[in-house]
C-alpha cells in the first residue's frame, strides 16, 4: 500500500507543475511524416524537452526533428479528447472509466470500480497535503491509469514503453508518458488490493 501511495503522492505533485504559467506557445515537432505539438520545457543547440497535450514528455534530437512556433496557446487535450485517443491506443481489449480527474482502463465491467478507487486515493492525498499547509490545484492534464488483465500484458506494455521492469513488480507511475501501469492476477485482483486500504492486508 505504502508504494501505491507514494507514487499517487508523486502524481499529485508532478501533476501541478506547469499550471502557474499561461499563455505559453504551442510548438509543432515534425519528424519525418510524425507531427507532434506541445510546449518546450527546456532546449539547447542539440536537444529539446517537449511536453505534449496528453502530458507526455519527449526527448528531442534536434538535428532530426523541425520545430515550428505557432500563433496558437498549449492546452492540454479535453477529457474527451484523450478518451478517444486512448479508446485508439488500446482498442476494444479494455473499457474506459471516469471520474473528475482521471481516466482509468481497465478489464470490461471493472474500469468504473477502478476508477472510484483512484478517485478516492487522490481525494485522501489533497487532504494530507492541505492539512499540511500545502496550496495544491487541479492537474493541468487528465490523469491515465491503466489496469492490465494480466502480469504478461503488463510486463510488454512496461518494456513497450522502455520502462524497466521487476520480478515483483506490480504497478508503477511513468513520468515520461504520465500514466500508471498495473495489473489483476488471476486469482485476485493486485490492483484493487494495492490501491484500496479496505483490502490491502499491508494497510498502515
Amino acid at each position: 500500500m505504502r508504494t501505491i501511495w507514494l507514487t499517487l503522492a508523486v502524481i499529485l505533485a508532478s501533476s501541478f507543475v506547469g499550471n502557474a504559467a499561461e499563455n505559453e506557445s504551442l510548438v509543432e515537432v515534425r519528424d519525418g511524416k510524425t507531427v507532434t505539438t506541445g510546449k518546450l520545457l527546456a532546449k539547447d543547440k542539440q536537444r529539446a524537452i517537449l511536453l505534449d497535450r496528453t502530458g507526455r514528455l519527449h526527448d528531442l534530437t534536434l538535428a532530426s526533428v523541425k520545430l515550428q512556433e505557432t500563433n496558437r496557446n498549449f492546452q492540454s487535450l479535453s477529457v474527451m479528447e484523450l478518451r478517444n485517443q486512448l479508446s485508439r491506443e488500446f482498442g476494444k481489449g479494455l473499457e474506459i472509466g471516469s471520474t473528475r480527474h482521471y481516466l482509468v482502463l481497465a478489464p470490461s465491467g471493472r474500469a468504473s470500480d477502478y476508477a472510484k478507487i483512484f478517485e478516492e486515493q487522490y481525494s485522501t492525498l489533497q487532504r494530507y497535503f492541505k492539512l499540511r499547509g500545502f496550496a495544491l490545484t487541479d492537474p493541468q492534464f487528465p490523469l491515465v491509469a491503466v489496469v492490465f488483465p494480466s502480469q504478461k500484458q503488463f510486463t510488454d506494455y512496461a518494456r513497450g514503453e522502455g520502462s524497466r521492469t521487476m520480478a515483483n513488480m506490480q504497478g508503477y507511475y511513468s513520468p515520461r508518458t504520465n500514466r500508471v501501469a498495473l495489473f489483476e492476477s488471476e486469482a485476485k485482483s493486485v490492483a484493487v488490493s494495492l490501491l484500496d486500504p479496505r483490502t490491502s492486508p499491508t494497510r498502515q
